[in-house]
């Protein structure tokens, strides 16, 4: 489990390191033709060029429907949130694991700025920008509704989504199984899922 853990880790960091790099990629539209070039990866849309040194343009999810960087494949998930006018909108999200519940994992770096802060010490402190990576984690249940799993809300999701799996509604309601478990958890659930159709 801690040698999965880790794995899963310092995958995690080798995508969040290359998000502001172009890499050789494919796109298909949304009319099912596939477009390849180098792509650079974003929530709400990607960084599109033919070739390395072509220019870029942004292309959003209006226009296409996935797309495949390496082995590794993105999908727009609709419904993940609502935009400022009150409208749902689709974001990409990587498709880490498909079987009866496909888990995407989203990640990007979220940039803010701050003032200058006054210290405890009454010297001031200068402002600048403040980054951090945010990972979101979605998944598709059996009716195809698209679930946020986060800390807060595991048990209360995850119960739901693997309802008729009696052993591992019990895992998690005794905290056997927690949300740094969800990536082994919808593996397990999955795989059950397929021996007992």
């Amino acid at each position: 489990m801690l040698k999965f853990t880790l794995s899963f880790f310092v995958f995690i960091f080798c995508i969040m390191k290359g998000y502001s790099q172009y890499f050789p990629g494919y796109y298909y539209t949304n009319a099912g033709e596939k477009i390849e070039g180098y792509i650079k990866n974003g929530p709400k849309y990607i960084s599109f060029g033919l070739t390395k040194e072509s220019k870029k343009r942004n292309i959003g999810g209006d226009e296409i429907c996935c797309y495949v960087i390496g082995r590794d494949s993105f999908a727009l998930v609709k419904n993940l949130g609502m935009n400022s006018f009150g409208n749902f909108r689709g974001e990409f999200a990587q498709v880490v694991m498909k079987g009866k519940l496909i888990l995407y994992i989203q990640y990007y770096v979220q940039e803010r700025y701050s003032g200058p802060v006054l210290m405890a010490n009454g010297n001031m402190m200068p402002g600048g920008k403040v980054s951090h990576k945010v990972i979101n984690y979605f998944i598709a249940g059996k009716d195809g509704t698209i679930y946020s799993v986060k800390r807060r809300n595991f048990s209360e999701v995850m119960t739901n989504l693997v309802s008729d799996n009696n052993a591992l509604v019990q895992e998690i309601k005794s905290k056997r199984v927690k949300y740094s478990d969800l990536l082994e958890l919808v593996g397990r659930y999955n795989r059950w899922a397929e021996v007992n159709r």
